[in-house]
């Protein structure tokens, strides 16, 4: 394996390993692949699965393609065996009775946050060969509620009518049809966590580690089903905190006096079960976490920084009015306020008058949520306000300039380097090219934030430079390949 991240390979080095129509789907995306792509599906693919580890970490920055990586696996695999999606049969309930119930065979699980799930449908659909098409390759998206439970399709929502081989879903909605006892995990090929540093992060609030762990745990006491694998997708999570989390599900089994997958277990000298998690780690080589194709730009703003951020939004669209730019705030009551501000301002009344404005915090709903990631994608929103809701998943490719209204914090007030990295990878997806602009506001200055944002910038071999407004769209001109208007 070569040890360069940054080597282009064509999707045509795939060939053997994956089907000739799925690759001129893959290349409508780009005839490019990273190296990490190569790797991921020649491991996967590439031989036998009794050889491969049953856990997988793929790791990479945002905007490389993870996705396309478990869509390869999805589509290579899925064959005539595969095409049993349900059943009828009579269960026993706890009363003795009996109860007939519709029995469903998940092909592949794709655990993920409500807000991503539909654009991976969107995926899935894009680049679906005809051929699978006709083999019946059917996948439907399952949300979680929010606190206003507002959906536009309900009864689509409801996974005990579920149609499909690949279930897209909150891990709440895959419980629902396990402790229903109707989802039957005995052909399952792939439970893919995509986004895990998120699910599965570790705090009081955080239900969805609970449930997803609780999903581990009843696929690996599934001891007639040892060719699956679970696959971990993310941009930051540690191998270490995978093998922890898989050892603490494997000893919740053994606890409870469960049988367990004996691909993690093996017998010492003692004769003593002991936990293992043979975890394989794509790629083998470490990458830098910020996209290769990224400038990144910060300024002080402790005054004004309103009026800053005016007069650079005037800048952008004035001589680029088919770019995209998203902007991150910490708190969403600033977004109500900037949006009044930008209401009254003489400089972005144009901006305004087209309705370009869009905002997605904490308190937009699920369908508010949906509409406005589909304008903005769409192009009918030129500029996205929000929160860290959109930090992660979101694929805007006309997305040129990111953002940061004051640089994102932990609960503690320290720079958050991974909140960073993931507002910034909404810029520069797929080797695209993209600018961020941190606009450091009081507190940054006082609590020395950027003095970690640039020695996180430095260590990742990041290209910075300090924003200058003059020379700020000559710049942008240059990274982005656009013609002055």
């Amino acid at each position: 394996m070569d040890q360069n991240p940054e080597q282009d390979r064509d999707w045509d080095d795939l060939k053997g390993v994956l089907a000739e129509d799925i690759i001129n789907k893959f290349k409508e995306v780009g005839p490019k692949v990273y190296s990490h792509q190569y790797e991921f599906i020649n491991y996967c693919l590439g031989q036998d699965v009794n050889q491969q580890s049953p856990v997988i970490a793929l790791r990479s920055q945002t905007g490389s393609g993870k996705t396309l990586c478990f869509q390869s696996l999805i589509y290579q695999e899925f064959k005539d065996k595969h095409q049993k999606i349900s059943e009828q049969k009579q269960i026993k309930q706890k009363d003795n009775t009996m109860k007939e119930v519709r029995m469903l065979y998940p092909y592949t699980i794709v655990l993920g946050q409500t807000i991503y799930l539909k654009q991976h449908e969107e995926y899935f659909r894009k680049h679906l060969p005809e051929r699978l098409k006709n083999q019946n390759l059917k996948f439907q998206t399952f949300f979680a509620f929010t606190k206003d439970n507002q959906f536009q399709q309900v009864k689509e929502n409801r996974i005990e009518e579920a149609d499909c081989s690949v279930y897209l879903c909150h891990p709440s909605k895959m419980l629902v049809g396990l402790k229903n006892r109707i989802i039957n995990v005995s052909n399952l090929r792939y439970l893919i966590i995509d986004e895990a540093d998120q699910l599965l992060e570790k705090n009081e609030q955080n239900q969805a580690r609970v449930e997803t762990m609780q999903l581990i745990q009843f696929i690996l006491g599934q001891t007639n089903n040892q060719s699956y694998q679970i696959v971990f997708v993310s941009a930051s999570l540690k191998p270490e905190e995978i093998q922890n989390l898989i050892k603490e599900c494997v000893q919740n089994n053994i606890d409870a006096s469960k049988k367990v997958d004996s691909r993690f277990l093996h017998k010492d000298e003692d004769d003593i079960q002991e936990v293992v998690c043979n975890l394989r780690v794509i790629p083998s080589i470490q990458q830098q976490i910020s996209p290769y194709t990224i400038v990144h730009m910060y300024k002080e703003a402790a005054e004004q920084p309103e009026q800053i951020l005016v007069d650079l939004l005037k800048d952008v669209f004035d001589k680029f009015t088919e770019a995209q730019v998203m902007i991150f705030f910490n708190k969403k009551t600033i977004v109500n306020e900037l949006i009044n501000l930008f209401k009254k301002s003489q400089k972005l009344e144009y901006i305004v008058k087209n309705n370009w404005i869009g905002e997605c915090t904490g308190d937009t709903n699920q369908v508010d949520r949906e509409t406005v990631r589909k304008e903005f994608k769409d192009g009918k929103k030129k500029i996205l306000l929000c929160t860290d809701v959109l930090q992660r998943g979101m694929d805007f490719r006309k997305v040129r300039v990111i953002i940061h209204y004051g640089l994102p914090i932990t609960p503690a007030g320290e720079f958050k380097e991974e909140s960073y990295y993931q507002r910034s990878g909404r810029t520069g997806r797929a080797k695209d090219e993209g600018v961020v602009v941190s606009l450091l506001l009081e507190d940054d200055l006082k609590q020395k934030r950027q003095e970690k944002l640039v020695e996180s910038l430095v260590m990742n071999n990041s290209k910075i430079q300090k924003y200058d407004q003059k020379q700020f769209c000559t710049d942008l001109a240059k990274l982005l390949n656009l013609n002055k208007e």
